[in-house]
């Protein structure tokens, strides 16, 4: 079902199409993109899967189209093979549809699905639309009866007849361009949160001790919840440090997951001062944010992804934005980061007793004020989304030959 923002209809002719087999609302650089090219005073329709709850309020030059029956991440995993090739075909139908309707000029797909869709979903006689694919994560699937095995296929196949590569870390772009056979390099946009002048408010600080939490410390990790973030190892480094200091974990997580780590907690005595909050959204991440003493940004190494993930996660500089100190893995891009920036310190993700030292370090007064002021300067000045989408911005106006096109119907 479409989706608009404040106002408006959308009959305009050479609208931005972006299209994202999942919720856009979901994916910060989607929401980033989508928002800055209108204000730059293009008009745009996001095409997406009808999954999860909406989540964002989008300007009112964009236009939402929410495909298919709605289901949640966990149920659309669950599908059968067949329901899912039929989902994704008629996902891809519809979507020639809305790009015909719509006259797009220029269309952006994110990750494969959204690749194969924007080169398939073309109207015969418009197969010159530009494609501009912006992937995020390197996939590897490798069984062969399933939907994402041969929709890789077609990637690594086609991906170098897009008009433009888009990646957000310079090692994932290094590798894909050499599995793609690309012959120019992709563009860099690094996974930084739009520009903000003032820090948001921090109301998980005021939450908490209305509800009577005593603390002095709060650390806070937010995401995606699982062993590879590094919450037994951040639950022992807490249990590890005197009672002033609780821990924080929201985001995304399976209920059982977080029963397990609750059950941790309780076994090391600090379930009083060990904290979830599942499901919070992408627009609340701010908030509570901003209500941390230490922001935690750590993982273990164990796939490609988040062996190169620096830039490509979006955590450290969310942290910088709110001037919250970070604790980031002992890894070469991330301590040039830390380091360069000044966002916070280094530390093994997987060593309690070196976490909480560097909890410690980090909660200093001196060193949290240093931290605070370099990261809040960092984001005005470098790390923010507004700046380093400027080489995508100035691409598309190459493609769409610099015109800005403004058919806002009142």
């Amino acid at each position: 079902y479409p989706q608009t923002g404040r106002r408006g209809a959308m009959d305009s002719q050479g609208i931005i199409g972006a299209i994202v087999y999942a919720n856009p609302d979901e994916l910060p650089p989607t929401v980033n993109t989508v928002e800055i090219l209108a204000e730059q005073g293009y008009d745009v329709i996001v095409i997406a899967r009808n999954q999860n709850r909406p989540q964002w309020q989008y300007p009112e030059n964009v236009r939402v189209y929410r495909l298919g029956d709605f289901g949640t991440s966990r149920k659309n995993e669950e599908k059968s093979s067949r329901s899912k090739v039929i989902e994704y075909y008629k996902f891809i139908k519809e979507t020639k549809r809305l790009v015909r309707r719509h006259n797009c000029s220029l269309l952006i797909a994110y990750d494969m699905f959204g690749f194969l869709t924007a080169y398939k979903g073309r109207p015969k006689f418009q197969n010159r639309i530009p494609i501009i694919y912006h992937n995020h994560d390197l996939s590897f699937p490798s069984m062969p009866w399933s939907l994402a095995y041969w929709v890789k296929q077609f990637e690594l196949k086609h991906a170098r007849w897009a008009d433009a590569v888009v990646f957000p870390q310079e090692d994932r772009a290094r590798l894909f361009r050499k599995d793609a056979h690309l012959s120019e390099k992709p563009i860099i946009v690094p996974n930084y949160p739009r520009l903000r002048n003032e820090t948001p408010e921090p109301v998980l600080r005021r939450r908490l001790a209305e509800s009577g939490v005593d603390f002095r410390f709060l650390v806070l990790r937010y995401g995606s919840m699982g062993d590879d973030h590094c919450i037994p190892e951040t639950i022992e480094a807490v249990a590890s440090l005197p009672e002033d200091y609780i821990a924080v974990f929201c985001g995304f997580g399976s209920s059982v997951y977080v029963e397990k780590m609750k059950k941790k907690a309780e076994q090391l005595g600090v379930s009083n001062r060990v904290f979830f909050f599942l499901d919070v959204s992408y627009d609340e991440w701010f908030g509570y944010i901003a209500s941390a003493d230490v922001g935690l940004a750590i993982y273990r190494d164990s796939s490609v992804n988040l062996r190169y993930l620096s830039t490509a996660g979006n955590k450290l500089f969310l942290y910088a934005m709110c001037g919250v100190p970070a604790i980031v893995p002992n890894s070469s891009d991330f301590r040039r980061l830390v380091t360069e920036y000044g966002l916070g310190v280094y530390a093994d993700s997987q060593d309690p007793q070196e976490l909480a030292k560097a909890i410690r370090k980090v909660t200093r007064p001196e060193k949290q004020a240093e931290f605070s002021s370099r990261g809040r300067e960092a984001h005005l000045r470098h790390l923010n989304y507004d700046l380093a989408i400027k080489p995508l911005v100035e691409k598309i106006r190459s493609l769409t030959r610099g015109q800005i096109i403004q058919h806002i119907v009142p």
